[in-house]
């Protein structure tokens, strides 16, 4: 893995599993994967309707989030875009509540 992924504050879109904000760790413990430390952005709200917007303003006590977590997350072509956002955005995405459906 490339050194200067390593606690990279990112936004993600996985193809399969969402929406993730957090920090990239490191290697992930499979192959093609990579370890992230955040939480899945279930849905937002207000005037953002992409990601790359998601990416510029972060996330609001109006979204609905998952709890803050370590996984590892499949990289491989085709899978993820992947935002490099303020590490601001992350850290004010830990003081929201997760959501409870």
């Amino acid at each position: 893995m490339n050194p200067e992924l390593k606690d990279l504050p990112v936004l993600i879109r996985h193809r399969w599993s969402g929406v993730w904000i957090g920090y990239i760790r490191g290697e992930g413990r499979f192959g093609c994967t990579v370890r992230l430390e955040g939480r899945r952005v279930w849905s937002w709200r207000e005037d953002r309707l992409e990601c790359s917007q998601l990416a510029v303003k972060g996330v609001s006590a109006k979204d609905s989030l998952g709890e803050w977590l370590p996984l590892d997350l499949n990289v491989e072509d085709g899978l993820i875009e992947l935002y490099e956002i303020d590490p601001q955005l992350v850290e004010d995405s830990k003081k929201f509540p997760a959501w409870v459906g």
